[in-house]
């Protein structure tokens, strides 16, 4: 039964959170629409969770972001998917902490796999201004970093259970 519920709660948190990030995109202004709010969930929950589920709640939430994407299904699946499962092999392996240093790390190694992995994809079916492309996701990445250092420290600040800690 509590697996069961596991996997109803995993799936509702997916749902909130991709129904946020594709309403965050159309509200915010033109550079600040640029925040990857389903990489800064995914990088804490890593951080602070340390659990396997991250990788299928990453799955599911690339899943839906794929139904709702103009790009080819399975781009954003694939992409997402296996960034967020390199980064939890990264943080179970490399960066065994829950510092700064790791989550800034973790942000810049995270989205540049994904969008590597992206141009890789969906240049098998679209002809690519890459120009614009990589402007657009040199903008992702600025303002994906500050807004996740900004949630680690309200995180790390305001709760005695998610400490910086250096292991």
């Amino acid at each position: 039964m509590k697996r069961i519920l596991d996997s109803i709660l995993i799936f509702i948190f997916a749902m909130i959170l991709t129904m946020a990030h594709i309403g965050l995109f159309n509200i915010l202004p033109s550079p600040l629409h640029n925040i990857n709010i389903v990489f800064i969930v995914l990088i804490l929950l890593i951080v602070f969770n340390g659990s396997g589920k991250i990788v299928w709640l990453s799955f599911m939430l690339h899943f839906f972001m794929d139904i709702y994407s103009i790009s080819s299904f399975g781009v954003y699946l694939v992409s997402g998917t296996l960034s967020i499962l390199f980064l939890y092999w990264l943080h179970k392996e490399f960066f065994t902490n829950q510092s700064l240093l790791s989550v800034f790390a973790m942000t810049i190694t995270g989205l540049v796999i994904f969008r590597i992995l992206y141009i890789i994809l969906i240049s098998f079916g679209a002809d690519l201004l890459m120009s614009d492309l990589l402007t657009k996701f040199a903008w992702e990445l600025l303002f994906t970093i500050i807004s996740t250092i900004i949630c680690y420290f309200l995180i790390t600040t305001f709760s005695k259970k998610f400490t910086s800690s250096f292991v």
